[in-house]
């Protein structure tokens, strides 16, 4: 996979993130890179998973991963994922794990 078929918009202001594309094991480490700007102030963090088209259990981690990066600092919510994202989001037990599926 190459940058072309993964990528993030981030808005640091806004402390949103539109992760675009497939989220697996090639573009994990972008997407943690990428949001990363957002983790360094608390506060409440939202990611745009409309566009997003795949996601593994490597996006998973980078989920899980930035909401233990906020711990007390702040929430992590994940926003319009499509139907099949929605679904392994669902299986993964994110809710359980502190973050909001909107």
């Amino acid at each position: 996979m190459d940058q072309e078929t993964f990528h993030v918009v981030v808005d640091v202001k806004a402390r949103r993130a539109r992760l675009i594309g497939e989220l697996d094991l090639a573009s994990a480490d972008l997407a943690a890179a990428q949001i990363a700007p957002l983790l360094e102030e608390p506060g409440a963090i939202e990611l745009d998973l409309s566009e997003l088209t795949f996601m593994d259990s490597s996006g998973i981690r980078v989920l899980i991963q930035t909401r233990e990066h906020l711990g007390e600092r702040g929430s992590l919510a994940v926003c319009s994922p499509q139907p099949h994202v929605a679904k392994i989001l669902e299986i993964a037990g994110v809710k359980d794990l502190g973050i909001e599926l909107r």
